[in-house]
């Protein structure tokens, strides 16, 4: 699966990406990103404000097209092999096969604190 692109309003304004049996972080810690060994919790704009586009590619993603700030860049643990993108209430936006265990993420957006476009690249960079 090359690319993915979705409109989202993700309930508490919160997106975790990672394995399917994931357990979130518990707090947030006033940062846009926190993270476990098997996901990452991202914010995203306030539903009452409107959509977040969020991307997910595992192609080469020139630096002059993706959103400014990177949020979160390292490595999670994806046993079940899918990347899910969830709300808060367990609302599944999307599921991203993945052929290894061991996924490197990088999450790029477009705003400090309520980011309308997400970018996040299971692949290289240019």
């Amino acid at each position: 699966m090359p690319e993915a692109d979705i409109m989202v309003r993700a309930s508490h304004s919160i997106l975790v990406v990672g394995d399917a049996h994931a357990m979130p972080p518990s707090s947030m810690g006033g940062m846009v990103a926190a993270a476990t060994p098997d996901c990452v919790a991202i914010s995203t704009l306030m539903s009452d404000d409107g959509e977040t586009r969020v991307r997910v590619t595992d192609r080469t993603w020139p630096a002059s097209q993706r959103p400014e700030r990177l949020a979160f860049k390292g490595t999670i643990k994806v046993a079940s092999h899918i990347l899910t993108i969830e709300d808060a209430e367990l609302h599944r936006y999307l599921e991203w096969p993945v052929a290894i265990e061991s996924v490197s993420l990088q999450i790029w957006i477009n705003h400090p604190r309520e980011p309308d476009d997400i970018l996040i690249l299971t692949g290289g960079l240019d």
